[in-house]
């Protein structure tokens, strides 16, 4: 934080300079004496000065998991997708601004610790962190294929991946317990994609091709052409903007919704 030096000391206004008057013992001789002005010093206490108007947000203290419109602002200001929950990727961004500023730390929650086994105390069973992470993970995916009408897929939890992945013509997410929300929203656009499709992979390639190939910003190989773009898009309309859910392109995300009203008629 940069020091605070506040500016010239006033001068002080003429209210507050007193005026007193004695008799001379000359008779018939009035003198006016004036006092010396009553010196005041200014004084700045730290404290005053405002903070900037993003630091409460940034310093406030969040759980991980935590959901309302104290995330949505801080998302705001971190630049992320306003989808109101304090999971991994906000947390990393937090951090990294937090840092950035070098400013305390101590409201940034800790991850989850991946614990197979509920905590036990005095005889309840209370869920685990790991245990935590997957009901908000199926909650989420919930929430944002019911808007569609879309059937939630079978989600699997494998902490030993590297990464999320779907699997073709089964209908199934494999995800970590606490999986970043923009990567399960990938993988649920492959999911909703080979659902509209009726779990038939030629059909799915097809269309993906078709509709979504050549979108110019994903590196690397895809394996088969517009697949990972489709899942980019279709993620992109369930969850936004994110890290594995970007469309710039109009025609694509328009595409993609008629994907998802597909997807919602098969249930």
């Amino acid at each position: 934080m940069s020091e605070f030096k506040p500016s010239a000391v006033p001068s002080v206004p003429a209210s507050v300079i007193e005026t007193t008057s004695t008799t001379s013992s000359i008779p018939g001789t009035t003198t006016t004496v004036l006092a010396a002005p009553v010196t005041t010093t200014a004084s700045v206490s730290v404290t005053d000065v405002p903070a900037r108007p993003d630091e409460a947000s940034l310093l406030s203290s969040y759980t991980f998991g935590q959901r309302g419109s104290e995330v949505v602002a801080l998302q705001t200001i971190l630049g992320l997708a306003t989808d109101g929950w304090y999971w991994t990727q906000t947390r990393d961004a937090h951090l990294a601004r937090l840092t950035l500023l070098q400013l305390s730390t101590s409201g940034v929650p800790d991850m989850p610790a991946a614990t197979n086994s509920p905590v036990v105390d005095g005889g309840s069973t209370t869920p685990s962190s790991k245990e935590t992470c997957q009901t908000q993970t199926l909650s989420f995916v919930d929430n944002i294929l019911s808007t569609w009408g879309v059937p939630s897929p079978e989600i699997v939890f494998d902490d030993t991946i590297k990464n999320e992945y779907y699997q073709i013509g089964a209908g199934v997410v494999v995800a970590k317990s606490c999986s970043d929300k923009t990567s399960v929203a990938h993988e649920l656009g492959h999911y909703a994609l080979d659902l509209a499709n009726g779990y038939n992979w030629s059909a799915h390639a097809d269309e993906a091709a078709s509709h979504f190939a050549g979108g110019g910003w994903i590196k690397g190989a895809e394996s088969s052409p517009g697949v990972e773009y489709a899942a980019h898009c279709i993620g992109w309309v369930l969850y936004g903007e994110g890290t594995y859910t970007r469309c710039p392109n109009n025609d694509m995300r328009e595409h993609a919704r008629s994907v998802l009203t597909r997807a919602g008629g098969v249930a």
